[in-house]
This record gives C-alpha cells, sequence and structure tokens, in this order.
C-alpha cells in the first residue's frame, strides 16, 4: 500500500532486544513514513498477514533488525494498518 506520514500525541516506547547485549528504545511518535503490506481484505478485521515494509525513525530509513522488533508489536502493527485503511 502507500506511504503515510503518520505522528501521533501519543508517546509510546517499543524496547527492542537485538542480538547484541544491549537494548533499543523507538519512541514511536518518532517512526513516521510507515509502509504497510500483507494487508489482505478477506482476512478483515484481522489482518494479521499485515506488516510494517519500510518507515522511518528520526528522519531516517529503518534498519531491517528494526523494523522486525517493531513488527513484533502487533498492537502498533494493527493500529497502522487501521490508519492506512481509514
Amino acid at each position: 500500500m502507500g506511504n503515510k506520514n503518520i505522528k501521533k500525541s501519543v508517546k509510546r516506547e517499543i524496547i527492542i532486544k537485538p542480538q547484541k547485549m544491549f537494548l533499543l528504545r523507538i519512541d514511536t511518535s518518532q517512526v513516521t513514513d510507515i509502509e504497510i503490506d500483507g494487508i489482505d481484505h478477506l482476512d478483515y478485521p484481522n489482518f494479521s498477514d499485515a506488516f510494517i515494509l519500510n518507515a522511518k525513525y528520526k528522519g531516517r530509513e529503518m534498519t531491517d533488525e528494526e523494523l522486525e522488533s517493531l513488527n513484533e508489536d502487533s498492537d502498533y502493527v494493527y493500529e497502522q494498518v487501521m490508519e492506512e485503511l481509514y
């Protein structure tokens, strides 16, 4: 689907546990230009196959590791799917 510049007033942080031995915090209010893929309208209302394909964080492209971790938060992904569709 298309890109969407989304800024929410609600601040939310996701803790990312990469394979390295440190934690990375992502402030989701700083995630923009979210591109959603895998939306299957036959799967309404769950859209369980949808995922964040690309996004920017503080103006830079997110890494594959960051995107993978962001996609682990199914509630956040679902919110972005709803923003994309409605």
